[in-house]
């Protein structure tokens, strides 16, 4: 009878809205609760992953900073040992001439500073001539003071009708960063700039304060306009 009764469609009407209500919510839970146990150990190794990842991400900061922190050392290393030396721009070095009297002879007649061929440690022509057939000379001197009274007299060369000039012995990484504040003086974005004892200095104007450059960082920071030069060409 009971059969009978549930296929009558009244009473199967009647009692699906009923079982479904009942049924649903306990449907639900039992879903949501197999979810829960099958998603809850993939949370946790996701969990683990990410701390993990972020202990790598710290590591490889530190590592990254020691690294650079090494890179700088070993630059300063290699800019102390050419604190002795100087570089001659423009030198007429005949072929048969020895450099260490093209120096000599310079240093005496146009500089005034008196030496002989004993303060000169080793010197020697670097690159090609130019279209002139001058060429640069790159000289180390005996001792520092020498090498700095020699320097600080290279004033008398701005005048000089072979537009012979003398720069310090910079590395390559400094010789970068002068060639691009040269190119920032072009464009009147830095007013002047020099060098002393292999560090390097700015002036933004005139009257403006004296910057030390240590890095790109600090003249990108100086000088926006090179930052923005440099991300264009990244992009």
């Amino acid at each position: 009878m009971l059969v009978g009764q549930l296929s009558n469609p009244l009473i199967v009407n009647a009692i699906v809205p009923i079982l479904s209500a009942a049924l649903t919510p306990l449907i639900n839970q039992t879903i949501q609760s197999a979810v829960h146990s099958a998603i809850a150990p993939l949370s946790t190794k996701v969990a683990q992953q990410e701390q993990q990842i972020a202990v790598l991400q710290s590591t490889n900061a530190e590592l990254v900073e020691r690294v650079a922190d090494l890179e700088n050392d070993v630059e300063e290393l290699e800019q102390y040992g050419r604190r002795t030396s100087l570089r001659f721009h423009n030198v007429a070095v005949p072929s048969d001439s020895n450099s260490d009297n093209v120096i000599v002879d310079l240093v005496n007649k146009k500089l005034g500073v008196k030496i002989t061929h004993d303060d000169i440690n080793r010197s020697h022509p670097v690159g090609k001539p130019n279209q002139s057939g001058r060429r640069q000379l790159i000289c180390r001197f005996r001792n520092w003071k020498l090498k700095n009274e020699i320097f600080m007299k290279k004033k008398h060369l701005k005048t000089d009708p072979d537009r012979i000039f003398i720069t310090e012995d910079l590395t390559r990484y400094r010789q970068s960063i002068v060639s691009n504040i040269s190119r920032a003086k072009k464009s009147n974005h830095v007013h002047s700039f020099w060098t002393n004892d292999g560090r390097i200095f700015l002036k933004l104007s005139e009257s403006g304060e004296k910057h030390l450059v240590r890095s790109v960082a600090d003249l990108e920071r100086l000088v926006p306009m090179l930052a923005r030069e440099a991300a264009d060409a990244a992009s």
